[in-house]
């Protein structure tokens, strides 16, 4: 199960804590204790109106919050979906960015990045992206981990990614037949047997999620706190500021069949 719970932008934080608190302080819960109930049923509809003074606390946050969503960090030039199952192009383009993320930040040069499909939350727009948008395509507290995989493990991710469907990957090319895999290769090249591998991935699929058991005992080569979604933020601004747009499209990186 993944959560929604963590806000990464201090100052949304601050904004959310404020909102959330306005509600705690101005209900006198402080220092209240129960020593009997009663109830009866009140109707609520239109006519019920909101506590002004809880609005009136709240309202200064409420649009600090929607000014920090509404900012524009990069410019798509299309719509990024993820259609059907396997690759997709929303998939592609940030499964790119963990691996691009973790050479440029950590200087970790990853064979292999995945992300889970139902991580991703909707559809990334063409045109102008915000902060909120992020924040919808990626909601979970996720975090980027890189764990060290043996040729075996990565036969068992291989496999896993083709009968499942679930993923998008970076680094790996996939070929399937009757859900058997055909092809295999690392960055163009076919599986050392004597080479250990790095792999991108988040925690929720480094924990076993989505049916990944066989993750849970491999090495971490190294954990984290930054989230999936800081990744994704870091690299649109960083296109941005190099003047270019998000792009990314299928590309044959599984051909599953």
């Amino acid at each position: 199960m993944q959560f929604i719970h963590s806000f990464s932008t201090p100052s949304i934080k601050f904004s959310l804590v404020c909102i959330f608190a306005a509600g705690l302080i101005l209900s006198g819960c402080a220092g209240y204790q129960m020593s009997g109930s009663s109830g009866s049923s009140v109707s609520i509809d239109g006519e019920v109106l909101p506590d002004t003074t809880i609005q009136q606390f709240i309202n200064p946050y409420k649009a600090r919050l929607e000014e920090e969503m509404g900012q524009v960090i990069g410019m798509s030039a299309r719509e990024l979906g993820k259609p059907g199952r396997g690759e997709n192009p929303l998939g592609n383009l940030v499964a790119d960015f963990q691996k691009e993320f973790v050479a440029e930040v950590w200087g970790i040069e990853a064979d292999i990045s995945v992300i889970n499909n139902g991580g991703l939350r909707t559809l990334l727009p063409k045109g102008a992206i915000t902060l909120g948008k992020v924040y919808e395509i990626s909601p979970f507290e996720n975090y980027l981990y890189i764990l060290e995989l043996s040729p075996e493990d990565v036969k068992t991710l291989a496999h896993y990614t083709v009968h499942r469907q679930n993923l998008s990957i970076s680094g790996m090319h996939l070929k399937s037949s009757d859900n058997q895999l055909e092809e295999l290769l690392i960055n163009g090249k076919p599986l050392d047997t004597n080479k250990t591998y790095l792999l991108a991935i988040n925690d929720y699929l480094a924990n076993g999620g989505d049916d990944m058991p066989f993750l849970i005992p491999v090495r971490r080569y190294r954990t984290s706190t930054t989230l999936i979604r800081d990744v994704i933020i870091t690299k649109i601004k960083e296109l941005e500021a190099a003047g270019k747009m998000i792009d990314a499209r299928l590309e044959g990186r599984q051909l599953l069949n």
